[in-house]
Parts: structure tokens; C-alpha cells; sequence
């Protein structure tokens, strides 16, 4: 079975506590992304720097030791939706892995913004990375349905 890597950023704990789930559910390794300059918490400001990193395509950078992907096949990548695509620290992380050959799943939470153009962005951006469906995580009833399609392994908490 390819190993498993649980990775995201999460803003107001959203992305998180999906992410924790998905874990629970898999098992595998799990890193939480945390910009090494905070985000605002106000979400005005929030948005207003966001939309810039994104626009300019800033390379964010991270608080610790981020994992190599190299030794997982599954990645399960974790993100709020901003500006209807990828929040810039895990654009950042993905960015900076070997992602060739490798399941890349995403999993997206939102306030009304839908997945927005995630699925076309991650097409341009890791066009190396065997991508699933995308997962919104606004709809966790479908969850299950979705672990299937990554082909990630079951796991038995002990």
C-alpha cells in the first residue's frame, strides 16, 4: 500500500478539523502548513493580502520542517478556498515537492465560494501528479466516498 501523507493549511480551524478526519479515517503522517508571517485575523485584511500573494504568485514562507513528499504515493492536501483557488501555503508546499507519479488529493472547505477553479488550477500547476476529484469538504457525507476514490488504505484506530 503507498504511504500516506495528510497535509494542509487552515485559517480558522476549518481546514483542520476536516483534515484531522481524513487522518483518523487513514492514518498515514500528518503537517500542518503554518506561514512563518500570520495571517491577520481579520478577514478583510485576510482576503486583501491573500488575493496579492496569489496574484504575484508569492512563494509563502513556512513555520518548521515541512515533510518531503518523496516517500509517500498519496498526498491528501488540505486548503481553505481563497480568491476561488489553492490559499498561497500550500500552493507554496505543493510547489516545492517531486510530485511525478504521486495521487494528489485535494480536499477544499469554503464559506459559499464552492471549489471555484481549484480542479483547473491544480490541472496547470501539477500537471506530474496523478490528481483525484477534488473533494469539498462542505459536503462531508460524500467523504467516505471519496477516501475510496484516492485509493488511499483504510485504517483501524488502536
Amino acid at each position: 500500500m503507498p504511504k500516506l501523507l495528510t497535509v494542509y493549511y487552515s485559517h480558522t480551524g476549518t481546514t483542520k478539523k476536516l483534515a484531522e478526519q481524513i487522518h483518523g479515517k487513514l492514518g498515514g503522517d500528518v503537517f500542518e502548513l503554518v506561514p512563518a508571517d500570520a495571517y491577520p485575523q481579520d478577514m478583510g485584511e485576510v482576503i486583501k493580502r491573500g488575493m496579492q500573494e496569489i496574484t504575484d504568485g508569492v512563494s509563502v514562507a513556512l513555520q518548521g520542517n515541512p515533510p518531503d513528499a518523496g516517500g509517500y504515493g498519496i498526498i491528501a492536501a488540505g486548503t481553505p478556498n481563497w480568491c476561488s483557488t489553492l490559499a498561497p501555503p500550500l500552493t507554496t508546499y505543493l510547489k516545492s515537492q517531486n510530485l511525478s507519479g504521486k495521487t494528489l488529493a485535494v480536499f477544499v472547505t469554503h464559506g459559499r465560494g464552492g471549489l471555484g477553479h481549484i480542479p483547473e488550477d491544480l490541472q496547470k500547476l501539477f500537471p506530474e501528479a496523478k490528481l483525484t476529484e477534488v473533494f469539498d469538504g462542505n459536503s462531508p457525507d460524500g467523504l467516505d466516498a471519496w477516501l475510496k476514490i484516492v485509493g488511499a488504505p483504510s485504517h483501524s484506530p488502536s
